[in-house]
């Protein structure tokens, strides 16, 4: 690795360490104390396993939902039936930067609401290591049947797998 290279890893890893840091302080502090004990990585893992975790959701048929109100999105979500007890996913928010982390589907699911937030600009990614279970929900500006509506934001699910 030359000088530059090295600086640029530096560089993203300490991006990345505070917005967990960041992260952890927007949560409540039994869900804090839950995900700072998880597993977390960092680039370069970070993007190995975001890159393989992506082709292999590329491969799944996946349902796509949209939603007006994050009501919607919380009810979508609880309404999912068959979620493995001890079945471990990576989750990720694409929008900050952050580590992947390492963590329950069961327990993600339970606490949804709160880990969707502001702080990840409600963008969460959460796929298994084998990449036959996932949820994608992003938030997006509004487009109503082909119309562009400025003050509407919309949110998109996808989902395969058991969930």
């Amino acid at each position: 690795m030359n000088k530059e290279t090295n600086l640029n890893l530096i560089l993203r890893n300490a991006r990345q360490n505070e917005s967990r840091e960041n992260y952890l302080n927007s949560l409540s502090i039994p869900l804090a104390s839950v995900i700072e004990e998880s597993d977390f990585y960092v680039s370069p893992q970070r993007e190995i396993i975001i890159m393989d975790l992506l082709e292999k959701y590329s491969k799944r048929t996946v349902v796509k939902r949209e939603f007006q109100g994050e009501e919607r999105v919380f009810q979508f979500i609880k309404n999912f039936k068959r979620i493995p007890a001890h079945f471990e996913v990576f989750v990720w928010s694409a929008l900050d930067e952050g580590p992947v982390y390492k963590l329950n589907l069961q327990w993600v699911i339970d606490n949804f609401e709160q880990l969707w937030n502001k702080f990840n600009k409600y963008d969460l990614t959460i796929v298994s290591k084998n990449g036959k279970v996932g949820l994608m929900v992003s938030e997006y500006p509004g487009f109503i049947d082909d119309d562009f509506v400025s003050d509407k934001v919309l949110y998109q699910v996808k989902k395969w797998g058991l969930i």
